[in-house]
């Protein structure tokens, strides 16, 4: 499978061989096709007028081509080589046809009736280029035969890694190998295959990655098992609608609101992800709701979607529709595609700083995980490599990695997907989020002022008089904060500690309390 030379063309229909239009086809008494080209009897003979659709079809499909209906979506054009199938652009299907021209180097000789002619390279070469562009169409090419083998997909018990030489089966239950032999009854898609060959070694021997997850999380085993749950989540292409969670990277260091430093190795970890499933990836700081092209590089292949350092205003609203609906993706040029919740992308959000957590929707389909500055602690200038310099490598590099490295990687990932099924996903407790969370919607001086205080729970608080003493004390009596904006900074602190604020006048006086919910 690793060559193109050792593809061997299937036809899903046996009939559909290309080999009853390859001899000459009698359409009319004035007219007959060959190959993939049609001719009509003159008084001097037989004259190329064109292409032949059904010998077009013919050819195509005996080719690997296909049209496919995914859910209720339009019939996509496929190639189906080994069982592995692509997505394919009308381009491909016109260069094939020129390709197929070029490659008839005696001509085709013709003989209709009493009427016969030989048409060189050169004038077959020029019909496809006159016509190609009037036949390869959308609504032509779904006259294709239909692809009608199911495509093997991740299930709420397994997870499928598709090597170049074998295929890993993970579940609950453990580890299994197969071979591509047993894809006879289904497909998939060519963008799930890992490029790489798999030699499996269930002892765990050193691997960096690890090393890398261990350094992250500060070697706290319970925040290691959290990080290689979420490893396993990611890694099933499988969705269950009803608890379907974005899994979102924070630095766990108290960030700088003007000036997040990030290095922490965020980054990695997704490229990470990457090495073994089909990702794509957004540039969080371009990422603009109000476009509708926002999604467009996501394919139906697509298992992973990586969101990159996204702004601070980023409300995680924005992707409630897609972690519960599934996703709608509308690409320039071409319909509107919807892939369903359970075969859709699962999400991927790295960020410097925290995105909405009020509401126990946002609350709900976040699953976060805190890196710590193990690696950006070293990083002064900016000019330095904290990663390579520990590690002597550069990951998923291979200058620096052999295969023995790269076997010892996808068996830890694929252990992580072992972990993930026995475990689900596993929380910790978050050491920083909902201070990060506070700095970022109110400033560094209440916060100051919070520690300080140290108010209690159920216990009632004139606001004015806890107004005057916090301005006071950091911004004097001349400054210009308003007491409305001291509320709502105490209400940001009950909704991002999960509290409830409730608010009471008495005898014309404001008090606020605080209390569990």
């Amino acid at each position: 499978m690793s060559s193109e030379s050792n593809k061997k063309k299937i036809s899903i229909k046996p009939n559909d061989d290309f080999s009853d239009v390859i001899n000459e086809v009698g359409l009319l008494p004035y007219e007959c096709a060959k190959d993939i080209f049609k001719f009509v009897k003159t008084d001097y003979g037989l004259k190329p007028t064109g292409l032949f659709l059904y010998g077009v079809i013919q050819f195509l499909t005996s080719e690997g081509y296909f049209s496919k209906i995914l859910h209720d979506n339009a019939p996509i054009i496929i190639k189906d080589i080994d069982n592995v199938i692509s997505k394919v652009r009308l381009g491909e299907i016109r260069h094939k046809l020129l390709e197929h021209a070029m490659s008839l180097e005696d001509g085709l000789d013709v003989q209709y009736g009493d009427k016969s002619v030989h048409v060189p390279k050169e004038k077959l070469v020029e019909l496809v280029l006159q016509h190609s562009q009037k036949v390869v169409k959308e609504d032509f090419l779904q006259s294709l035969p239909l692809h009608d083998k199911p495509i093997l997909r991740d299930d709420k018990f397994q997870s499928y890694f598709f090597f170049l030489n074998t295929i890993a089966v993970v579940s609950k239950a453990g580890l299994n190998f197969r071979n591509y032999s047993d894809l006879d009854y289904c497909c998939i898609w060519d963008g799930q295959i890992i490029q790489r060959n798999l030699n499996y070694n269930e002892n765990e021997p050193p691997c960096h990655f690890r090393t890398f997850i261990e350094n992250v999380t500060n070697r706290d085993e319970k925040r290691f098992a959290s990080v290689t749950s979420a490893i396993g989540y990611l890694v099933h292409n499988y969705i269950n609608v009803t608890d379907g969670q974005a899994i979102i990277l924070y630095d766990e260091e108290i960030t700088d609101i003007g000036n997040p430093k990030g290095g922490t190795g965020k980054g990695l970890f997704a490229n990470a992800i990457s090495q073994v499933c089909s990702t794509v990836k957004i540039d969080g700081k371009k990422f603009d709701t109000r476009d509708k092209f926002r999604y467009q590089n996501i394919k139906q292949s697509t298992q992973v979607v990586w969101l990159d350092d996204v702004k601070p205003s980023m409300g995680f609203d924005t992707f409630h529709s897609a972690l519960t609906d599934g996703w709608t993706i509308e690409k320039k040029y071409e319909t509107q595609v919807y892939i369903p919740p359970v075969e859709s992308p699962k999400l991927l959000i790295c960020s410097n700083s925290i995105l909405t957590r009020s509401g126990t929707t946002n609350i709900r389909r976040q699953f976060i995980l805190e890196f710590s500055n193990h690696y950006s602690k070293h990083l002064i200038n900016g000019t330095e490599e904290p990663i390579k310099e520990e590690h002597g490598c550069m990951f998923f590099d291979d200058d620096h990695w052999d295969q023995t490295e790269w076997d010892s990687f996808f068996s830890f990932v694929l252990d992580c997907s072992q972990f993930y099924f026995k475990k689900g996903l596993v929380t910790y407790e978050h050491i920083n989020v909902a201070k990060n969370l506070l700095l970022q919607n109110t400033c560094e001086e209440f916060v100051d002022w919070l520690e300080q205080k140290g108010l209690k729970l159920d216990e009632r608080y004139n606001t004015k008089d806890m107004f005057n003493h916090f301005k006071l004390t950091y911004f004097g009596e001349d400054s210009k904060l308003k007491q409305v904006t001291f509320s709502r900074f105490i209400k940001t602190y009950a909704t991002g500690a999960s509290l409830r604020y409730d608010r009471k006048k008495s005898n014309g006086e404001s008090y606020f309390i605080l209390s569990k919910k």
